[in-house]
């Protein structure tokens, strides 16, 4: 009975550690801090299932501590596949073959409208993958505009001039905390 309380017990250990790592793995940026709980939690799981299988205790505990437990794995390889797939594009972005302020132009233009499309599916959907995908969206454009304002500042072009709804909208999510790091000394 004494090692039922224990196995009980390292099964327990484990469904709180998988909770807690669940948790902290649906928030986008440090939800790869949740992998050593879920690790953790699916080795004690696993010591539970193994002791109740041999002592012939019921393994309902540790086998729901074993699926919790896996899933915050899931969801940060999820996070970081989807991240690093969308970024990758990004690092291939080169704007130095650029060498016209008007196509420079063109091109923020464009990543306006793609701005406005984003605040549309950001103002109609609830949360989820939905969301996830926008904020990820929203990265990459903010990524390459920051991109395109180094290359308009080594032409010389003054595109803070021409009223560019993209710069106002990414120095706006800069004030409000969406975006952490933009150079702002290129937004002035």
């Amino acid at each position: 009975m004494n090692d039922y309380k224990q196995d009980n017990t390292l099964a327990i250990i484990a469904i709180v550690l998988g909770g807690l790592g669940f948790v902290l793995s649906l928030l986008p940026c440090v939800g790869f801090l949740s992998v050593p709980l879920g690790v953790l939690g699916i080795i004690l799981g696993a010591i539970a299932y193994f002791k109740a299988r041999d002592n012939g205790d019921k393994k309902t505990l540790s086998i729901v501590a074993l699926v919790l437990s896996f899933l915050p794995l899931l969801i940060s390889a999820l996070w970081f596949f989807t991240f690093k797939s969308s970024l990758s594009d990004i690092d291939a972005a080169d704007y130095s073959s650029i060498q016209s302020c008007d196509t420079l132009q063109m091109e923020i233009n464009k990543l306006d409208d793609e701005i406005k499309v984003l605040e549309s599916e950001l103002e109609g959907a609830d949360e989820g993958a939905k969301v996830f995908g926008s904020i990820t969206k929203l990265t990459r454009i903010t990524i390459n505009i920051t991109k395109m304002r180094e290359q308009a500042d080594i032409l010389g072009c003054d595109l803070s001039d021409n009223g560019g709804e993209s710069i106002i909208k990414i120095d706006s999510l800069y004030e409000e905390g969406v975006i952490e790091e933009i150079d702002t000394e290129d937004q002035q």
